[in-house]
């Protein structure tokens, strides 16, 4: 965030006022909320695409034991829960690309921060 002079703002103060631990510790919670939200997002498009590998579309013979999942049964409903997981994926996905903007986003105020400094 920029002040109305032109200078980046950290934890409500200007940069160059921040002295090496603060500006430090002022990127760390915003380089770890993005390196969070890559993790959360990789670990999301996991579970979608395993519950896509999982859809046995084909598969309309097997009857639900005790043992097995109950799985449903139409095709509308396999279909919707393929839609379902390949909506979720994407979903997924976007996360991990918004949380590499904030990564990027911190490094850059970092190196901006080490310039300053220099």
């Amino acid at each position: 965030m920029r002040d109305d002079r032109g200078g980046v703002l950290l934890s409500g103060k200007l940069c160059g006022d921040l002295d090496d631990t603060e500006s430090t510790m002022a990127v760390n919670p915003i380089l770890q909320s993005g390196l969070n939200g890559i993790q959360n997002g990789l670990k999301g498009m996991n579970r979608a695409a395993q519950d896509i590998a999982d859809l046995n579309l084909d598969d309309r013979s097997k009857s639900p034991s005790d043992n097995d999942v109950i799985r449903r049964n139409t095709p509308t409903d396999r279909l919707t829960d393929a839609a379902e997981a390949i909506v979720g994926l994407e979903v997924h996905e976007r996360q991990v690309q918004a949380s590499a903007k904030v990564v990027e986003t911190a490094d850059e105020i970092l190196g901006f921060l080490l310039d300053v400094r220099a």
